[in-house]
């Protein structure tokens, strides 16, 4: 055994290597190691079991002819180099269970790669393209994500035992097999996002479905989101965004006790929000619903394979915003009071929708709350001055209502710019030009810490990439010309393997 890694090593892997011929394993990832392997030096290493080389700067040699087999050879990670083909002496291992190529620059068809006796398959981010072959029934692992796969999803159906299922960022066609939710008892998680799939989703799972994930954002699904999915009790991430869903509200998602991440944004939801009771509850205990829109989201979710005796844990990391976004749907109707009873949430995203009515006097009550969109509805009546109450507001948008009346003065009001109130012609004060009298005021400074938004509300994004955060807020007098000192912060948002 020889484990080097993590360290500084730089330069080619030495050819004296070779000469380690009982050698058996072999991890030399996660180095600064370059250069060309020639794969003659490990022609003589006939015991090879598991080769890692992972997270380096390793390219293949011209000399990709070899016919020597590492027959032993069952776990092979050369992940995240700059390798243009597979090693011609993988082709032959009769044992492989684990092959990640992932993060490469691996061009050709999927077929090509020993797909017979897989269970871990990883050629996420590469050049691959072509279509879709049958799984073998023994895999468990298959991402696929980030190449240019096309055709249909027909060949999966003969991988009954796969766990985890990542073919996103492709351009597979067609509709989603219905042998999805006969073998969800074993599947675990499902990545289809960002591809061309239509058609309805899977109508029935499987009594004891074990989906933890379902992710089929940005396809050209259509119909409704049925109740069928409350099968799956311990999904944690329901993804349909960015589709063409025609439902009503989906009330049911209270029998989803582990539900963590809901997102509904951009499709033809409708009807009215009536019933924010099974939310309020799956938030307050303290492991519920934690996002519901279409921000860039990682979360955790960990599963552990069992591959020929050996423990392989695949993660993600947690970093979800507790937020509600049901954007730009056709949902209709009075935004309900009892929505402020999320005292948890931090952000809430209502816009582009057919709301009407008064802005609830309850949202006061949402006192983490550090961004509102309103915007794009038809709400009346006056911004309620409770929303005062909210310190840690840091973005706020209404524009484009039916609103009346002075807006709100002091705290984080003061730091709300013009943009926030386009569209509502009854509005006044500032920051806009017209008084409350009649009276046509100035144009007030821009404000110090806020970034500028699109007057188009539809192009204000809070997106995570830059966001000022209200925690510590509060106004400092300066001795000489009292200045705001404000604390300005961008959150560590991030993605990590996309779903998976």
């Amino acid at each position: 055994m020889l484990v080097l890694k993590n360290n500084s090593f730089r330069g080619p892997i030495p050819s004296s290597i070779s000469k380690l011929v009982n050698l058996s394993f072999l991890d030399l990832s996660s180095n600064k190691l370059n250069g060309t392997i020639s794969l003659d030096m490990f022609s003589e290493l006939h015991s090879l079991q598991y080769l890692d080389l992972s997270s380096n700067t390793l390219s293949l040699s011209s000399n990709n002819s070899v016919t020597y087999v590492l027959r032993n050879l069952e776990h092979v990670n050369l992940s995240s180099n700059i390798f243009n083909e597979l090693p011609r002496f993988l082709l032959g291992s009769k044992n492989l269970s684990v092959l990640d190529f992932s993060n490469n620059r691996i061009r050709g068809r999927l077929s090509k790669f020993p797909l017979k006796d897989i269970e871990l398959l990883n050629l996420r981010s590469n050049f691959i393209e072509g279509d879709l072959p049958e799984l073998p029934p023994n895999i468990r692992f298959l991402s696929v994500s980030n190449n240019s796969l096309t055709g249909t999803l027909s060949g999966i159906c003969n991988a009954k035992f796969i766990e985890i299922l990542d073919l996103s960022h492709n351009d597979f066609s067609g509709v989603i097999p219905q042998c999805i939710g006969s073998f969800s008892q074993s599947l675990s998680s499902l990545n289809l996002k960002m591809n061309k799939l239509q058609g309805a989703i899977p109508s029935t799972f499987a009594k004891g479905c074990a989906l933890k994930n379902l992710n089929l954002n940005s396809n050209r699904l259509e119909g409704p989101l049925k109740p069928s999915i409350t099968t799956c009790k311990d999904l944690q991430v329901l993804d349909v965004g960015n589709n063409m869903i025609n439902d009503s509200f989906p009330h049911w998602i209270e029998a989803l006790s582990e539900l963590q991440v809901l997102v509904l944004r951009s499709n033809k939801f409708h009807g009215y929000i009536k019933n924010f009771k099974g939310m309020i509850n799956i938030l307050d205990d303290g492991k519920g619903v934690r996002y519901m829109g279409e921000r860039n989201y990682s979360y955790d979710y960990s599963v552990a394979i069992a591959v020929k005796g050996s423990e392989i844990e695949l993660m993600k990391i947690l970093t979800i915003l507790t937020s509600i976004d049901l954007s730009s749907n056709n949902f209709e109707g009075q935004i309900p009071r009892d929505i402020g009873e999320l005292s948890s949430l931090r952000g809430l995203n209502l816009s582009h929708n057919n709301l009407v009515g008064h802005i609830p006097s309850s949202l006061r009550n949402m006192t983490r709350l550090e961004w509102l969109d309103l915007s794009s509805n038809k709400l009346s009546g006056q911004i309620p001055t409770g929303l005062l109450d909210l310190t840690f507001l840091s973005s706020f948008n209404v524009s484009y209502n039916q609103l009346v009346g002075p807006i709100p003065k002091g705290k984080q009001f003061n730091t709300f710019e013009n943009g926030s109130y386009h569209g509502n012609e009854g509005l006044c004060g500032v920051p806009l030009s017209r008084g409350c009298n009649n009276n046509v005021l100035g144009q007030p400074p821009p404000a110090l810490w806020m970034n500028s938004q699109e007057d188009d509300g539809s192009k204000l994004e809070f997106g995570w990439k830059v966001v000022t955060i209200g925690y510590g807020f509060g106004f400092i007098l300066g001795v000489a010309i009292g200045c705001a000192c404000l604390r300005t912060g961008k959150p560590k948002w991030f993605v990590s393997c996309d779903l998976l």
